[in-house]
C-alpha cells in the first residue's frame, strides 16, 4: 500500500512482521515478528511505500515436513524482519525478527536467534531419552521459555506492550509480536494412550502479543499466530488415532 503524508509531521509507527511457522512431530514455537517503534518520526510531504509481512506456513503432517518463516514489513524506509520457522524433528529452528524454538532431537535443539533492536531468541528443545519437549519462540519483549522434559514444552516469549500508543483494542489487547508454543511430545500422548493429556501448569502457552497456544482439546494441532499481530504459530505434536497428513500440525504465524 502507499502512505501520503499531505503536511509535514510526526508519527508514532509500529512495523511489526509476520510471525514464524510452528513446527511439527514434536515441533516447536515459531518466532514472532521483527517489531520496530518508532516515536515522534518525521515525515515529509511525499508518498510512502508499505509492504506488510504475512506470516509463515506451518510445518504440516508426519515426519520431516519444513514449514516457514515469516515475511518482511518495510515502512518508512525499515524492514522489520520476519519470524523465524521453528524446528521440527531434525528440521532446524531459524533465526528471524524473533528467533523459532528448538525441537527435542538431538540434532534440532538449537533455537533460532532473534535481530538486535526487534526480537529475541527462541527457547531450546530438551532431549532426555524419548522424553525431550520442544521450545517457544522468542517474542518481541523477552526470550522463548527453554523446554523441559514430558509435558512441558516451552511457553512463547513475550510481546511488546503497545498499549500507552494504541489502547487496547488493537491486537493482542495492545501488545504486539508474542512467540508461538512449543508443542507436545510423543511420549506425552503414549504415556496416557490419548488427548488430551496433562499438560504442566502454565505450560504450552504463547506469548502474549498474538502468540499461538497449544489448545486443550486439539492438542496434536499448535494454534496459529493471531492476526495483525505478528505472532508465532505454535507446534504441533502427534496423535496416532489422528489420520496422516493431519496429525502432528503446527500453527501458521501471524500476518
Amino acid at each position: 500500500g502507499t502512505f501520503v503524508a499531505e503536511a509535514s509531521g510526526t508519527v508514532d509507527a509500529f512495523i511489526a512482521a509476520g510471525g514464524g511457522g510452528g513446527g511439527n512431530d514434536n515441533g516447536a514455537g515459531g518466532g514472532a515478528g521483527g517489531l520496530i517503534q518508532l516515536t515522534n518520526h518525521g515525515l515529509n510531504v511525499q508518498s510512502y511505500s508499505i509492504v506488510i509481512g504475512g506470516g509463515g506456513s506451518a510445518a504440516i503432517g508426519d515426519g520431516n515436513a519444513i514449514g516457514s518463516s515469516g515475511a518482511n514489513t518495510t515502512c518508512f524506509g525499515y524492514t522489520a524482519i520476519g519470524g523465524g520457522r521453528a524446528g521440527s524433528q531434525s528440521i532446524n529452528a531459524l533465526s528471524g525478527g524473533s528467533g523459532g524454538g528448538g525441537s527435542w532431537t538431538q540434532t534440532s535443539t538449537t533455537a533460532g536467534a532473534g535481530t538486535s533492536g526487534q526480537g529475541n531468541a527462541g527457547g531450546g528443545g530438551t532431549v532426555d531419552g524419548a522424553q525431550g519437549s520442544a521450545g517457544g519462540g522468542g517474542g518481541a519483549g523477552a526470550v522463548g521459555q527453554k523446554a523441559g522434559t514430558m509435558r512441558s514444552p516451552g511457553n512463547g516469549g513475550a510481546g511488546a506492550n503497545i498499549s500507552s500508543y494504541v489502547g487496547t483494542g488493537f491486537g493482542d489487547s495492545g501488545w504486539l509480536c508474542g512467540g508461538g508454543s512449543g508443542g507436545l511430545n510423543n511420549a506425552d500422548y503414549f504415556s496416557e494412550g490419548t488427548f488430551p493429556v496433562s499438560v504442566t501448569a502454565g505450560q504450552a502457552l504463547g506469548g502474549q502479543g498474538g502468540g499461538g497456544d497449544v489448545p486443550a482439546n486439539r492438542q496434536w494441532w499448535g494454534n496459529n499466530g493471531d492476526a495483525n499481530t505478528g505472532g508465532g504459530g505454535a507446534g504441533g505434536a502427534h496423535d496416532a488415532t489422528i489420520p496422516a497428513g493431519t496429525r502432528q500440525h503446527g500453527g501458521n504465524g501471524g500476518s
